[in-house]
């Protein structure tokens, strides 16, 4: 959340709200995280991205990286650097975390952060999140997720949210969890 800016002696600073947890991928490193978990995580990153692309915005680098557990079980998407308010064509992001769209040169809009979602929830239901890959083989592996699930269609079009709603009982789960991490 931004709370305002300020000037410092090396320059304009924004000041956000503090966040006590870790990443998405460190708690990935640390913990195994059970299926149930997996949801409660994607129920609210999709909730985040719904509010998001409610405003024409695309985050545009949507990864494990960029999504932040609280100690309190909220999930948090960070870094809008590659975030934009139009479609347009784009390879920006984390390959890992890529869009069929961008791997084609295709316009890329918020229906390609649903996609990175999709390969984010496959990674963390499989374990397989800190695995490395040369760049040309994450390519082959979005390729193999194709229609997995509604986040993970070939058309954009297509793509939609799954039918997760964030749980108490799983958001605290999701707490303890961060705060052992």
């Amino acid at each position: 959340r931004l709370l305002g800016w300020t000037r410092v002696p090396q320059g304009p600073a924004i000041v956000l709200e503090y966040l006590d947890g870790v990443s998405l991928l460190e708690l990935s490193t640390y913990e195994e995280i059970s299926a149930s978990l997996v949801d409660e995580i994607t129920a609210q990153v999709q909730l985040g991205l719904e509010s998001l692309h409610a405003r024409g915005i695309t985050h545009g680098d949507l990864s494990a990286k960029n999504i932040f557990i609280t100690t309190a079980g909220g999930v948090k998407i960070l870094d809008f650097g590659f975030s934009r308010e139009r479609e347009e064509l784009s390879v920006y992001g984390t390959p890992q975390f890529l869009a069929i769209e961008a791997w084609e040169g295709r316009i890329c809009g918020p229906k390609a952060d649903l996609f990175s979602l999709g390969l984010i929830r496959e990674d963390l239901l499989l374990g397989q999140i800190q695995q490395h890959r040369p760049f040309e083989a994450w390519k082959e592996r979005t390729m193999a997720t194709l229609n997995r699930s509604t986040l993970l269609k070939r058309e954009p079009s297509e793509r939609h949210c799954l039918n997760l709603r964030p749980a108490a009982r799983r958001q605290a789960l999701l707490g303890d969890l961060a705060r052992r991490a």
